[in-house]
């Protein structure tokens, strides 16, 4: 290896999603996605003196389209995937010269490209100090430690201040909190995590120069982020944000301008809020928004509660050039909404529907996330659902749904569930757990199958014929996610 140029590369997986050959063409394809997670982490780092940079791997696989590599079942669709990411990776240790890589992941779909990588990194620099951070691998950290090739630290949860210590430190562990650890005895260490990040820590600057992306994938061509606050005061039991982050905390105004200051110099005004809950009645958001007004010129995103937006004058919103919405009402059951812990105060439909009209004739574009195959929903309630849906589709008050199938992603107290019997895996292979197909089946008390996959896609297809029959924006919003082709 050639004289180290970086303390740390930050590698971003790429997709490696399973799909048969027969199988129609996937509901969601993931935008190409600044990783604005890895992204903050380099810039700290880089802010206290320290050489990092961020490869988003999904960017080199081919010069023209999105790609999405497919997991055929087959010894022959990994070999393509694991030859190609060899390849790209051999480009990447060879031209940056890192002295430790690390590996953010974030969801369980990239479980299995996550550990194809780190067993290519140990074979091409069986040497190079391996670190994974992000919202799985907080989740699964004793799996990559136990492994054949295990990683030598997991960074649990917030990533900035550990990365940084442990890196000064020379990757000496004794003493750093927030640390995943596999002791000499082969025994594995989870710390406790350090005091959550400041408001002046989170407010360093993503500095998108530290992007290493090659030339047919400018920055130009991303969808990018940037966060006006990090963490949520809401316990909804499918999401793992609490656990991950921790309770809400803001950052000052002058980071937020100077992130949409870089990407309006690239000549992207697009930019959606990396938000789990944007509070316009905050004593914090008049700051934020005044640097939002900086920038006419762009068109914000961000998620947010409906019953937070239902208290506030909607010109603080519309004025801070936020036009689009995107609201997790989750259900329009209200047994199921308080199942899961949302503690939404609107309680019937006629309320939702004030709602809505409200933000609608005030100039918001709407999207609502639905989610189906909670473990105390059901086949009726969802189907109840999609036809509240439909009605309100069809009087011109959403823009867009985005349903998604429920997934017991690690670390929420839904997935837990399975333990209690609430619900059946069908799928145990992660990186299988897709938002096309259902990967769980609900119980009843005795074990039998309540709500089962195939009432499950009924109730996709119902959103399904809402988009097609309502002409919803599917194709024209952009979002965090949205309906896709396979390219």
């Amino acid at each position: 290896m050639n004289k180290k140029l970086l303390d740390l590369l930050i590698l971003s997986p790429p997709d490696f999603l399973y799909r048969k050959s027969d199988e129609p063409m996937p509901m969601y394809g993931e935008e190409r996605n600044i990783p604005y997670g890895a992204l903050t982490v380099a810039s700290y780092l880089v802010h206290h003196g320290l050489h990092a940079m961020v490869a988003s791997m999904r960017e080199f696989y081919q010069e023209k389209g999105s790609y999405i590599f497919f997991d055929r079942g087959t010894e022959k669709s990994e070999a393509i995937f694991i030859d190609k990411t060899n390849e790209i990776l051999s480009n990447l240790l060879l031209r940056l010269c890192p002295a430790a890589i690390g590996l953010t992941i974030n969801f369980a779909i990239h479980h299995r490209a996550a550990e194809i990588i780190l067993d290519l990194i140990s074979n091409l620099a069986p040497e190079m100090p391996l670190l994974v951070g992000g919202n799985h691998a907080t989740h699964t950290a004793g799996h990559w430690l136990s492994r054949n090739n295990p990683v030598d630290f997991v960074i649990l949860g917030e990533g900035e201040q550990t990365c940084l210590t442990l890196l000064e430190s020379g990757l000496n562990p004794e003493g750093i909190p927030g640390v995943g650890l596999r002791q000499a005895d082969g025994s594995i260490e989870i710390r406790p995590r350090p005091r959550l990040l400041s408001e002046e820590q989170l407010s360093i600057p993503a500095n998108l120069s530290l992007m290493a992306l090659p030339h047919w994938a400018p920055l130009s061509t991303q969808q990018h982020w940037t966060s006006l606050s990090r963490g949520c005061n809401w316990q909804c039991n499918f999401c793992t944000t609490p656990s991950m982050w921790g309770h809400q905390r803001y950052r000052r105004p002058h980071a937020v301008a100077a992130e949409i200051e870089q990407v309006t110099k690239i000549g992207v005004h697009d930019i959606f809020f990396a938000e789990d809950m944007l509070n316009p009645a905050s004593r914090h958001y008049e700051g934020l928004a005044a640097a939002l007004r900086r920038f006419p010129d762009c068109r914000f995103s961000t998620m947010t509660r409906m019953d937070l937006m239902d208290r506030v004058d909607l010109k603080r919103v519309l004025g801070a050039h936020i036009e689009h919405v995107y609201l997790g009402l989750e259900s329009f059951s209200k047994d199921v909404v308080a199942a899961m812990g949302k503690k939404i105060r609107l309680r019937k439909d006629r309320d939702v529907h004030s709602a809505l009209e409200r933000l609608r004739s005030g100039g918001l574009k709407v999207t609502l996330f639905l989610l189906v195959g909670h473990p105390d929903s059901s086949f009726q309630e969802e189907m109840y659902s999609v036809r509240v849906c439909h009605d309100l589709a069809s009087q011109g008050l959403i823009t867009n749904i985005l349903p998604f199938f429920f997934i017991p992603i690690p670390g929420t107290a839904a997935a837990e569930m399975q333990r209690l019997g609430k619900f059946r895996l069908l799928e145990p292979r992660m990186n299988h757990w897709t938002t096309w197909e259902p990967v769980v089946e609900l119980l009843d008390p005795s074990g039998e199958v309540s709500y089962s996959a195939k009432e499950m896609r009924q109730v996709m297809d119902g959103y399904h014929d809402i988009w097609r029959t309502c002409g919803l924006g599917v194709y024209e919003d952009k979002g965090p996610c949205k309906p896709g082709l396979e390219k």
